[in-house]
């Protein structure tokens, strides 16, 4: 596995206020994982990179972000209840104050603190921003996500990746599981057959177009509180009513070839997650067993 240095986070228009190599490369092995939902033993699982990842750079902010973001994604604590929490949770605010951080990082923060103050809608609207400006972060896109679903909010956590679909190329790491993600939440909003296509058999994979956007029709609405401009390439570009909205994925200059989620990425748990609703969804109790007995050496 390739993880991101320094430059290479900057490089893919993400740069992390650390000049530690070693800290940028754990910050990635960490997300990784994460998007994954694995510890993957080879990297020291996601609590072996946290340690390693706070060793290699006490003083960098998106790490303190990562960390608390993940025991607070989980809900299995709060800062109310765990003072160990609580207090990571301020000193998280107190190292990004002592430093000057890029906007992006500055939203991140103040996510996971609102996050921690319980809520949730208003800490979602936060990674909301940093899409608009960087569609391709993992971290806003997956904590927001997570944020909606807690919240029950089906067609935000629809859309919220619907808007920034079009960014992920082939080329971007994890983009991949993009695919998966997205399936969930067309699945969680009854639309099966575009759930299910694009979870199993996606027609068009990701855009090699860098103005792809601009070619994609349908773009949802954007939640509360979020600047509703998407930046892409110097271009500005408003998105349609929600009557346009088309859930699945619709650039003009997608590729002519097929993709298979599940046969690029077998161990995409969004991807087996969003089929295996789908058959319980539709009664299809054999094709579902089959579906789980075929996939489980690969999520089990």
């Amino acid at each position: 596995m390739s993880l991101r240095d320094c430059q290479a986070w900057k490089d893919a228009g993400l740069p992390l206020s650390t000049t530690s190599n070693e800290a940028c490369k754990l910050f990635d092995a960490t997300l990784t994982q994460y998007v994954k939902w694995t510890n993957d033993k080879s990297l020291g699982g996601i609590e072996g990179c946290l340690s390693k990842l706070k060793a290699a750079d006490p003083t960098f902010a998106m790490g303190h972000a990562i960390a608390n973001g993940l025991v607070l994604i989980g809900t299995g604590s709060s800062v109310k209840l765990d003072k160990d929490l609580d207090l990571a949770v301020k000193t998280m605010v107190e190292v990004s104050q002592s430093q000057t951080l890029t906007p992006r990082e500055q939203l991140h923060v103040s996510a996971v603190e609102t996050f921690a103050k319980g809520n949730f809608s208003k800490a979602a609207d936060l990674w909301e921003q940093i899409l608009l400006d960087h569609p391709t972060d993992m971290l806003a896109l997956r904590f927001s996500h997570d944020a909606y679903f807690y919240l029950g909010y089906q067609e935000q956590m629809r859309d919220s990746v619907a808007r920034v679909y079009p960014f992920w190329t082939r080329d971007t790491p994890l983009s991949s599981y993009v695919k998966g993600i997205y399936s969930f939440g067309l699945m969680e909003t009854n639309l099966y057959d575009q759930a299910q296509k694009l979870a199993k058999e996606v027609s068009g994979p990701f855009s090699s177009c860098p103005k792809a956007l601009q070619t994609c029709r349908g773009t949802p609405v954007f939640p509360h509180g979020v600047d509703k401009t998407v930046k892409a390439e110097d271009q500005e570009q408003e998105p349609e009513t929600a009557g346009d909205m088309l859930p699945n994925p619709c650039c003009r200059c997608q590729a002519n070839t097929e993709a298979l989620a599940l046969a690029i990425e077998p161990t995409d748990a969004w991807s087996v997650h969003t089929v295996a609703h789908v058959h319980e969804m539709r009664a299809e109790v054999k094709d579902g067993l089959e579906f789980m007995q075929h996939t489980e050496g690969h999520w089990k």
